[in-house]
């Protein structure tokens, strides 16, 4: 999802799909309206693949990161009794609207998010849950009142399918909709609709107060669900009266939040939202699931002469407002809308629109897609257009066909195309169909079969790992060729749908290993087979990897489903990363543990805290019981009323995650990104801490994210020197702030020294340590191992000769798989100048490019940083933008002899000052050594 409200900065600079990979032809890239919707995140072919775990995008706990969530298997699993009313199956005619008491009462599913307290409307046909207003809120308004689940009717023993985040809503879009209390108006058990009424005022959110303030309209505000029997659809109806002692005009905006599952679809722009103007409106637009599950939300007017319009669009961020409301001093306005389910496409949403209009007056196509050899299909959407309208605005239907190819869908009279769309498949054509009332038209629509591609990767010792595969076409492409698709695997297996043709095949696992580079070709009907094998070859013993800067479906900028994630995670070999969604803790151990990836990855809970000013990733995280799921850390302070009291600062956001969270590491994201927070406070590396806003300003940070997507961040890497230079020991991090799966993770990474290499052994704490005393090193293809006096990386060194000049004995030892060329290191040290470099020549077929001791002088005490890496090659194929290089973080040198380090202060000519650093590169270690802890006594 993309919301721009959180700034331009949202993404950093994993604006890097830029990063070379802007050709890659993600699942859903040429033909967004093609329905290619189960293809959504490139490791998503693996979803029907021999890996088990991957179809389940709803694997791990429906729970992560929200304590009160509901598990998969908690909704229809159980039939009532007395203790669980709210879970007896319903039968015709029957209604029912309660609160919630126990689990078996809530409905399941990837995104269920109900929980005791909370209420649901059901029927033998839809299940509903309402957010109580007493309950932690679950989505980015933070207020509770509002739709959370919702799902069709499943048997006794079928698992709950819910896909909504939520049904958020907004008063004139600045300010939101703040639940106070509820009511039970009628339960239903009189046959007579089932009545929730929900009452409140208008409140502000965060992400806009923190931008601009915005102030309470004295608004009454009442949101009735009604539910019927025997019916599909919610009616929403919302009554606003205007308290306030001036006439005013109002319009409440729904705001539809699918979950990263389903797939935005609308009348005349299909899957291309994007290209919905503001002024097309529309009836209805809908959320198609498509990663199998046979769900289907639709949002209506009540009426076929009303339309939805849109006052703002970003992405699939869509606001729809049915009208203006005028209203005079103590006046009311109501307005009503439709919450459709149904179970196979948007055809659901038409049938019950046609019946709640009580309209005869449509037509019914009767279809089959034409596969061959009795496949059977699962990845298929039929789309349909109106031939009378230009293509791509003319889009009227989305529906999947059952395992057998039929379908049936409703639709008023009209002449249209058909086409059948799937990943792997090429193009069969089209069919064209003439619709009149009251009759069924038959269509047979063809379908082409999909070409497999199956892999197995083991590494030398025989061992199924998890890995990455990447698809070029053709053979023997070049590692820097276009990428077809990517594929990610947890348990060593994979099956990929690809178009028939030749194609060169990839498997890699990171940094630590070499690749397998094989041919293959992919017929239509068949699965060709490749065995991988990946030697690791780099040695780093006493040092794990991890990414702290990872977004998912959790971020409202991501859809990358939460257990495609962690596959993928795993796959790069990342061994620690730090989940931080966008104002959001999420939990990830679940996913790993469901794909049985425990031994190759310890995910740590950390939020990327998004206000406008900058962002800022707080990590290790324990959310209290009673968090909101959004804005726990709020970016605005509220009184107990919901009136505005202040913007927090960095420094007051960074108290909070202390005090609430348990956050220890406190990280500055991409300060230099137009939005940062560098900018933000007008902070200039020449002049120090003291040129930065006093009011905004605060020390109490403990890393910079140098780098970001593999680039040094509009020059941070002078901003960390600088800060170097005045004693300020903030650790350097690099990481690859990824929102896609085509936006790489772990480019950069970091190496932090721990005492165990094993993951499942790994204690977060030790990361923490290490990261807080600089132990740190950051790699984009070479691994670097830097000690001085036997001093590693992060320490200081202390008790040398007092000779006025004395030579500092740099190890320096850089390692490199064969697919990764160096050819310099580089020393730098006070003011961040260079006093050392050398030209590497050693072949890449030698895994250590460089084991050499370098002398330096240092008249005073001095830090050094070592760098390595390419002047032009690039990491391809893990991504072929980005540059080559490693980079550590401070050893400081006691030169003096006092025991201390004397910072030698800001370079003193402006004009000369920081002139070595490079605004963009490319052009036995011991985790718990006594001095390394010397960094707590330098000001944070």
């Amino acid at each position: 999802m993309a919301f721009s409200l959180i700034g331009s900065d949202c993404g950093g600079g994993d604006d890097d799909d830029d990063s070379g990979d802007d050709d890659v032809v993600d699942d859903d890239s040429a033909d967004d309206d093609t329905a290619d919707d189960d293809t959504a995140d490139d490791d998503t072919a693996d979803d029907d693949t021999a890996d088990d775990d991957t179809a389940d995008d709803d694997t791990a706990d429906d729970d992560t990161s929200d304590d009160d969530t509901s598990d998969d298997d908690t909704g229809d699993d159980d039939t009532g009794d007395d203790d669980a009313p709210l879970a007896e199956p319903l039968g015709e005619g029957e209604v029912r609207l309660g609160q919630i008491t126990d689990d078996r009462e809530l409905i399941g599913g990837p995104r269920a998010a109900g929980a005791i307290g909370d209420y649901k409307l059901y029927n033998a046909d839809v299940e509903f849950i309402v957010r109580s207003p007493d309950n932690p809120g679950v989505s980015w308004f933070t207020f509770g009142g509002n739709l959370i689940d919702a799902d069709i009717a499943r048997p006794v023993g079928v698992p709950g399918n819910d896909g909504l985040l939520a049904m958020d809503t907004m008063i004139s879009i600045p300010r939101a909709f703040r639940a106070t209390q509820a009511e039970i108006v009628n339960d239903g058990t009189d046959g007579q609709a089932a009545i929730l009424r929900v009452s409140g005022d208008d409140g502000g959110m965060g992400i806009v107060d923190g931008i601009i303030q915005t102030d309470k309209q004295n608004l009454k505000i009442v949101y009735d669900y009604v539910l019927e029997p025997d019916a599909s659809v919610l009616l929403l109806r919302t009554t606003v009266t205007n308290e306030d002692d001036k006439d005013k005009s109002i319009f409440i905006a729904d705001l539809p939040l699918w979950s990263d599952e389903m797939r935005f679809f609308a009348p005349r722009a299909g899957f291309e939202q994007g290209d919905t103007d503001l002024f097309a409106s529309v009836r209805w637009v809908a959320g198609l699931n498509y990663t199998g599950a046979n769900l289907t939300y639709g949002l209506a007017t009540t009426s076929p002469d009303e339309s939805f319009y849109s006052p703002y669009q970003d992405g699939d961020i869509i606001p729809l407002v049915v009208g203006f409301i005028p209203l005079a001093q103590g006046e009311s306005g109501t307005i009503e809308r439709l919450f459709i389910v149904g179970d196979d496409g948007t055809g659901d949403i038409d049938e019950a629109l046609f019946r709640w209009d009580a309209n005869a007056d449509f037509g019914t196509i009767d279809g089959h897609v034409d596969k061959e050899n009795g496949e059977v299909i699962s990845d298929v959407t039929v789309v349909v257009q109106n031939t009378k309208k230009p293509d791509g605005k003319n889009y009227v239907a989305a529906i999947r066909p059952d395992a057998s190819g039929d379908f049936s869908l409703p639709i008023i009279p009209g002449k249209y195309k058909l086409t059948a769309l799937g990943e792997g498949r090429t193009d069969a054509g089209s069919v064209e169909v003439n619709v009149t009332a009251s009759a069924a038209a038959s269509a047979t629509v063809p379908l082409n079969e999909a070409g497999f591609f199956g892999y197995t990767v083991e590494d030398g010792e025989d061992t199924p790992i998890p890995a990455r595969v990447t698809i070029f076409a053709g053979h023997d492409a070049p590692l820097n060729a276009n990428v077809v698709t990517r594929s990610w695997t947890a348990n060593g297996e994979g099956l990929v749908r690809l178009v028939p043709g030749d194609y060169t095949v990839v498997a890699t696992r990171g940094f630590e290993y070499e690749l397998d580079r094989q041919n293959v070709t992919v017929t239509a009907g068949n699965t060709a087979g490749v065995d991988f094998v990946l030697e690791r070859t780099v040695d780093t013993t006493g040092y794990m990897s991890g990414d702290f800067h990872i977004h998912t479906e959790f971020s409202i900028d991501s859809t990358v489903l939460a257990a495609n994630r962690i596959r993928e995670l795993a796959g790069e070999g990342i061994e620690m990363p730090v989940i931080t969604d966008h104002d959001f803790v999420s939990d990830y151990m679940p996913y790993a543990q469901e794909q049985g990836l425990t031994p190759f990855i310890h995910p740590v809970r950390g939020n990327e805290v998004s206000p406008y000013k900058g962002h800022t990733n707080v990590w290790p995280l324990v959310p209290p019981t009673d968090a909101d799921a959004y804005f726990g850390i709020g970016l605005v302070e509220y009184d107990e009323n919901g009136d505005f009291v202040k913007e927090r600062t960095f420094g007051d956001l960074w108290d909070l995650a202390e005090s609430d969270y348990g956050a220890q590491v406190f990280q500055v994201n991409h300060p230099r990104d137009g939005s940062g927070w560098f900018d933000s406070v007008g902070y200039d590396p020449l002049v120090g801490v003291s040129s930065a806003d006093p009011s905004e300003w605060s020390p109490n940070f403990s890393a910079i994210e140098v780098w970001n997507s593999g680039k040094n961040d509009n020059g941070t890497l002078v901003d960390w020197f600088s800060f170097l230079d005045q004693g300020y020991a903030y650790t350097m991090n690099g990481n690859s702030d990824s929102h896609t799966s085509s936006s790489l993770l772990g480019n950069p990474r970091n190496y932090f020294a721990m005492p165990t290499d094993d993951p499942a052994e790994a204690d977060p704490a030790d990361m923490v340590d290490s990261i807080l005393g600089a132990r740190n090193v950051v790699c984009n293809g070479p691994f670097i191992s830097f000690s001085v006096e036997g001093t590693p990386v992060g320490g200081l060194v202390t008790g040398l000769a007092k000779d006025p000049s004395p030579d500092i004995e740099l190890q320096i030892k850089v390692q490199a798989p064969s697919w990764v060329d160096v050819n310099y290191v580089r020393v730098y040290s006070n003011n961040g100048q260079i006093v050392a470099q050398k030209e590497i020549t050693t072949s890449t077929d030698q895994v250590v490019r460089f084991d050499e001791t370098i002398s330096v002088s240092a008249p005073v005490d001095a830090y050094f940083v070592v760098e390595a890496g390419h002047t032009s090659a690039r990491i391809a194929p893990l991504d072929r933008g980005e540059p080559v290089f490693a980079i550590t973080n401070p050893i400081w040198v006691d030169v003096d002899g006092n025991g201390s380090f004397d910072a030698p202060g800001l370079p003193k000519s402006a004009a000369s000052a920081y002139a070595d650093v490079p605004r963009r590169f490319g052009m036995t270690p011991s985790a718990h050594h006594e001095t390394a802890q010397w960094w707590r006594h330098l000001p944070r």
